[in-house]
């Protein structure tokens, strides 16, 4: 190997300012730099968590760790299923609700599984409309 190649072992690299024997704690600081962000929410603490649902860089303080979202995600959750977001509410109960939860009755009202499940008026009246319009 001549002089002036740099050396083939991991640990050491042709520039010395990025040696790891010479900087021990360039994980630490390469840590740093990566969660060098600010949280979304608040723009004043330094984010720690990636929302699962958006991808928003939050805070402890704005991270849900029951549903691994960040605040706004977790409120905007489906009320029965949690994993996905809501696209309306639930015509009887009030339930934020998602798509796979839902029963689209008449194009504007929407009605839980819950709903239809736990009372036979409601699902009755379901029943119907869905048989009358068809």
């Amino acid at each position: 190997m001549s002089k002036g190649s740099p050396s083939l072992h991991p640990t050491s690299f042709h520039n010395s300012e990025v040696s790891l024997r010479s900087s021990p704690n360039l994980l630490a600081n390469l840590a740093k730099k990566v969660f060098s962000y600010y949280c979304e929410i608040c723009l004043t603490n330094t984010a720690r968590y990636v929302c699962r649902t958006c991808r928003r860089y939050v805070c402890n303080e704005h991270y849900d760790y029951r549903t691994h979202t960040c605040i706004i995600c977790s409120e905007l959750l489906c009320s029965i299923c949690r994993r996905s977001l809501s696209i309306g509410y639930c015509t009887y109960c009030g339930r934020y609700v998602c798509h796979g939860c839902t029963i689209d009755v008449d194009g504007v009202r929407k009605i839980c599984y819950l709903c239809i499940i736990g009372d036979a008026k409601v699902r009755d009246k379901v029943r119907a409309k869905l048989l009358g319009s068809k």
